[in-house]
């Protein structure tokens, strides 16, 4: 079964992004169309392979200063576990993938 079929298409795609339910449905997508086809239109590959991504978080520290720090995970609720499994509940400001690993 493909996992994807519904959402093979941009439109499909943005339709259930703006719907609210895509983490929910697809927490192994980054929300970003252009990144996530790659992986949409070759699930085939996507099976096969297993990705851990490299996430970049900006948070608010104890102090009110903004940080950096960088975790990985299989998906953006797990990154975020990561964070605050290591660094501590922080506001955060901003994640975003600065690397794919296979």
């Amino acid at each position: 079964m493909d996992k994807y079929k519904s959402i093979n298409t941009e439109e499909n795609y943005k339709k259930l992004l703006s719907s609210g339910m895509f983490c929910e449905m697809h927490p192994e997508l980054t929300g970003d169309w252009e990144t996530d086809k790659i992986l949409i239109t070759n699930q085939e590959l996507t099976i096969k392979i297993k990705t851990m991504k490299k996430y970049e978080v900006t948070a608010i520290n104890d102090e009110e200063q903004d940080v950096t720090e960088f975790v990985q995970g299989d998906s953006i609720l797990e990154a975020i576990s990561e964070f605050y499994n290591e660094f501590g509940y922080q506001e955060i400001l901003k994640i975003e993938v600065v690397g794919i690993f296979f």
